[in-house]
């Protein structure tokens, strides 16, 4: 802003204030009871997220764990496939050439699935 912008709106500040001060008493009471029905309005209906807020947070906290549950499952249940996995081909006594097999029957099925 430049000096120009600030004289002009302080001039018009100085004017408005002017104008309030020199208001007739009709008019300044019925502003005044304006005023105060306003302000008794507001302070009795409170806004949408007041109304609301408990609503807020606890959909905001049920969703969060769900999430992190969601999340936790998933990664128990990959790990622990991939563990017993494991687990079950060191113990088996089976051949070299049956794993092969086995891994052309994987192939073979997913190459069906997946197209």
């Amino acid at each position: 802003m430049n000096k120009d912008d600030q004289d002009f709106i302080e001039d018009i500040s100085q004017k408005l204030r002017n104008q309030a001060d020199n208001v007739n008493p009709v008019t300044a009471s019925r502003l005044q009871a304006m005023r105060k029905t306003v302000l008794e309005n507001s302070s009795q209906r409170p806004g949408l997220i007041e109304q609301y807020r408990a609503w807020f947070i606890g959909a905001s906290v049920a969703a969060s764990l769900l999430l992190v549950s969601l999340v936790v499952i998933n990664m128990n249940s990959q790990s622990d496939l991939n563990i017993m996995d494991d687990l079950n081909l060191l113990t088996e006594n089976q051949s070299f050439e049956f794993y092969e097999e086995m891994e052309f029957y994987q192939w073979l099925d997913e190459r069906e699935n997946h197209g």
